[in-house]
């Protein structure tokens, strides 16, 4: 039970670091289109992103470096 627990708040610690990471370089390379906002003026519609393949990768990466890192402090911890 505790190397679940501890499983469990590594990954979520890794998730919200590696979401903020990534929104702060998505955020970073994103350029507003400046003429089609004054062409269109309000569209009315809501712009969402396209799905990427980072949003699988993201949890996947969390998810298994808190599994190695799980595990390394359960053995540090039994020896």
């Amino acid at each position: 039970m505790k190397k679940f627990l501890l499983f469990i708040s590594l990954f979520l610690i890794l998730l919200m670091g590696l979401q903020i990471v990534s929104g702060i370089l998505l955020t970073l390379q994103y350029t507003p289109d400046i003429a089609g906002s004054y062409e269109g003026g309000a569209s009315g519609g809501m712009l969402l992103g396209d799905r990427n393949l980072i949003t699988i990768l993201i949890p996947i990466a969390a998810a298994s470096i808190a599994y190695f890192l799980a595990g390394k402090i359960g053995a540090e911890k039994a020896a």
